[in-house]
């Protein structure tokens, strides 16, 4: 055959590069094989390895639950409630003038509902605070539509966030025709009821001690690594998330009926008014400082403050530069005036949620309120339809923002009015109550 026109003709193969081509190929086949021999057994001790590890951890899970069944059957036993009382009986009394400190683990979460609450009434509380207290003391009442929230304490004094959440649904669940009970830590395994569905408020609780019958729901509104590692995850019947990141993460550990459901708001509670007519003044912060500075507190002193501020909260570690500002605690039943009587109502997603996009129960409130919300992370905001609500990035560019939203009344107003109209629409506790009563009858008992 003869070669195309401008190309030389190939040269002929010759014997000696054939015989080298043919020696040369076992070794390399030779080497492959080795290579994928090693990797096969490298494959074969990890996956041992992994498989190792699994069992370790389902045997330190089954450790752990078992210890928190033991110490479960302490805390409810008659001989610990006895000691109980006893100490509180021994206990001295405080000085004249001088009021007992608050335990951290009293005060009300971070997320959601991240206000300080002292224990005690409050000193102006707003209408609805007696409604609450009916709420919580209202007996479960036979029915088909039972509902049971299980709850840190019955206590609002205690100023914990799943109860406010837990009574502030639940009223509006039982306008639905449900009927509404609440347990505290103590008694969720004690008691017997009928209901038909029980809610978990937080992931202490163990659906394997609980009454045989009812349904159960887990509800992921914060802790939420104790949630995705609960020792008995596959217990419950469906899980409700605060966050659609939790959601998506929940979904790879949990087979089960994963729901979004987001912390909201009383609209009854908090009006734009807080139930009278208040002058607005500045800026208002109401996040916790337990030690640890929280972002807000650090960019606050990190530039001029030339607004009126007042801080409200557990001011521990607060940093000197702000302790003039500090106003001291105030109960959750007061919010509505405190807000109400503010223009900006400054957030702050702690360190545990800010990842997941858990908005603070403090954003659906303020603007509720009439107050416009500013916050140091924009996850999660725009899938609650409120990506318009200020946020900061670095600390030195939040008083800066503060001043240009205190500077321009009007449109801070107006942009008030637009998210107030999606809370009203999208996050109310009515409409909350909605989605779970349509949950929960989704779930056949």
């Amino acid at each position: 055959m003869s070669s195309p026109p401008g190309e030389a003709p190939p040269e002929p193969s010759r014997p000696e590069d054939d015989d080298a081509a043919a020696k040369h190929e076992p070794d390399v086949d030779y080497e492959l094989t080795k290579v994928i021999e090693e990797f096969r057994v490298i494959r074969a001790d990890l996956s041992a390895r992994i498989d190792d590890e699994i069992a370790r951890t389902r045997e330190l899970k089954r450790a752990l639950n078992q210890a928190e069944r033991r110490i479960g059957s302490i805390y409810e036993s008659k001989t610990w409630a006895a000691g109980k009382a006893l100490r509180r009986l021994a206990r001295p009394l405080s000085p004249p003038g001088e009021v007992e400190p608050v335990s951290p683990s009293l005060a009300l979460e971070e997320t959601p509902g991240s206000v300080f609450v002292e224990a005690s009434p409050p000193a102006d509380p707003h209408p609805l605070w007696t409604d609450y207290q009916a709420e919580i003391a209202h007996p479960l009442e036979p029915g088909d539509a039972g509902t049971v929230f299980m709850v840190s304490t019955t206590s609002f004094g205690e100023g914990r966030g799943d109860l406010f959440v837990a009574t502030g649904l639940g009223r509006y669940l039982r306008r639905r025709r449900f009927s509404v009970g609440y347990l505290r830590q103590g008694h969720w395994y004690q008691e017997e009821h009928d209901a038909r569905w029980v809610v978990a408020m937080m992931p202490a609780f163990r659906p394997s001690r609980s009454i045989p019958g009812p349904k159960v729901i887990g509800w992921a509104r914060n802790e939420f690594m104790n949630w995705l590692t609960h020792p008995e995850l596959d217990r419950f019947d469906a899980i409700l998330c605060s966050s659609a990141a939790v959601a998506a993460e929940l979904e790879r550990h949990f087979a089960g009926p994963v729901h979004v459901l987001p912390i909201g708001v009383d609209l009854e509670l908090f009006l734009p008014d807080g139930g009278a007519t208040r002058h607005r003044v500045g800026v208002v912060s109401t996040v916790n400082q337990w030690g640890r500075e929280r972002d807000v507190y650090r960019a606050l002193r990190s530039m001029p403050i030339d607004f009126p501020l007042r801080i409200h909260g557990q001011s521990a570690g607060l940093p000197l530069e702000l302790a003039r500002y500090d106003q001291g605690p105030v109960h959750f039943f007061e919010l509505p005036k405190v807000y109400s009587g503010a223009h900006v109502v400054l957030d702050d997603f702690n360190r545990t949620t800010v990842a997941w996009g858990a908005v603070n129960s403090r954003v659906f409130e303020a603007i509720a309120a009439g107050a416009l919300p500013v916050t140091n992370s924009n996850r999660g905001l725009d899938s609650l339809g409120l990506a318009d609500v200020p946020t900061y990035n670095a600390a030195e560019d939040l008083n800066p923002l503060v001043d240009q939203l205190l500077d321009d009344p009007e449109g801070t107003a107006a942009l008030v009015e637009k998210l107030g109209a999606v809370v009203r629409e999208r996050h109310s506790f009515d409409r909350r109550a909605a989605d779970l009563a349509a949950l929960l009858s989704g779930l056949a008992v």
